[in-house]
C-alpha cells in the first residue's frame, strides 16, 4: 500500500483546503489486517484498513464519519508494479534481432525502476544505441541505495540528527 497526502485544494474554486489522501494497493485480493471483508470492498473498509496501518486507533471513528473514500481500479497503472520474474517482459532488443526494439514501460531494463520518465527515455536510448551499433550507451542508473554517503544522510535524517 502506498499513500500520498496533502492539504492543497484540488480545484481553484474550492474555498478551503481539505486534507486528502491518494492511496494505491497492489494486492487487492490479499487478506486485510484491520477489516473483515466479503468480496468487493467499499470505501469505508479501505479507510478502516488505512487508518489501522497508520495507527489512528483512537481517532478512526471520527475520521471515518467525515471521510469520503472512492475506490477505483486502475489496472494499467498498477500492472507496472506487480511482482514479475525474468522473462515476463521482453528485452529492449530481444536476442537475435537486428531491426526490432521495445521501448517504454513494458520492456525489461536491468537495474532500473519502471514508472519514471527516465525509464522510458533509457529504453529508447538503449534501443537506438544497440540497433545502430553505437559505442555510446545510455548513462548508468544511479544506485543511491548502495552509496554510503546517501545511507548516512538518510540515517541522520531518520534519527533527527543535525546534518
Amino acid at each position: 500500500m502506498t499513500d500520498t497526502y496533502g492539504w492543497e485544494t484540488n480545484t481553484p474554486d474550492e474555498a478551503d483546503a481539505r486534507f486528502y489522501l491518494v492511496g494505491g494497493g497492489i494486492a487487492a485480493m490479499a487478506a486485510a489486517a484491520f477489516m473483515i471483508r466479503d468480496g468487493d470492498v467499499i470505501g469505508r473498509e479501505i479507510m478502516t484498513e488505512v487508518l489501522g496501518h497508520l495507527q489512528f486507533d483512537s481517532d478512526s471513528q471520527a475520521i471515518l464519519k467525515n471521510a469520503i473514500c472512492i475506490p477505483c481500479m486502475m489496472p494499467f497503472i498498477t500492472s507496472q508494479f506487480m511482482p514479475r520474474e525474468e522473462g515476463d517482459r521482453p528485452q529492449v532488443v530481444p536476442a537475435g534481432y537486428k531491426n526490432l526494439a521495445f521501448i517504454g514501460q513494458y520492456c525489461e531494463l536491468p537495474n532500473d525502476v519502471v514508472f519514471t520518465v527516465e525509464y522510458s527515455i533509457r529504453t529508447a536510448q538503449w534501443a537506438v544505441s544497440s540497433l545502430l551499433g553505437l559505442k555510446r550507451k545510455p548513462p548508468k542508473v544511479y544506485k543511491g541505495a548502495t552509496d554510503p554517503r546517501v545511507l548516512f544522510k538518510a540515517f541522520k535524517a531518520l534519527h533527527d540528527m543535525d546534518a
